[in-house]
């Protein structure tokens, strides 16, 4: 017997590998694996197409191919499209950045939450939430003592 033009050795991972590609509409895994990355499938969506447990990067990274990047999840989108429009409203502010604004009005000038919120035109919440993220302190703000018609404040007075 003589061979010509060489062969490979299929191991039965990937006959099975192969065999499921076919069943999906591809002429071979490579085929699969770039379709696939170029329409950002995720890694584990692309493992269970496969119906297999190997790692699929391994298999991206085998075929010469770049992982599709990480989808955000949709509250991790709108915290950076709330942090963008932050940055843009600090920046029509005169600030460099939203940690400067925040630092300014909350440290500096000593502005409550609401003012803040106000100005920024977005929820008490989120400007807790930034100024934690800033690891920004939140100076509390204190009421004013009740003041009595003799001028002392109503503490003082027995």
């Amino acid at each position: 017997m003589v061979l010509s033009g060489g062969f490979a050795v299929v191991d039965r991972q990937q006959r099975r590998l192969h065999d499921r590609v076919i069943a999906l509409g591809f002429a071979d895994l490579a085929g699969h694996l770039t379709a696939r990355c170029q329409q950002h499938t995720n890694l584990a969506q692309l493992a269970s197409e496969l119906a297999t447990t190997v790692v699929a990067r391994r298999l991206l990274d085998h075929a010469g191919l770049t992982p599709p990047p990480r989808r955000l999840s949709s509250s991790h989108q709108r915290r950076r499209a709330t942090d963008q429009h932050l940055a843009a409203r600090a920046a029509q502010l005169g600030f460099a950045s939203l940690h400067a604004y925040l630092a300014d009005r909350m440290t500096r000038q000593g502005w409550p939450l609401t003012q803040i919120a106000s100005e920024l035109g977005i929820n008490e919440d989120t400007v807790r939430d930034r100024l934690d993220r800033h690891r920004l302190r939140r100076t509390r703000q204190s009421a004013p003592k009740p003041v009595s018609l003799s001028g002392r404040a109503s503490a003082e007075i027995e």
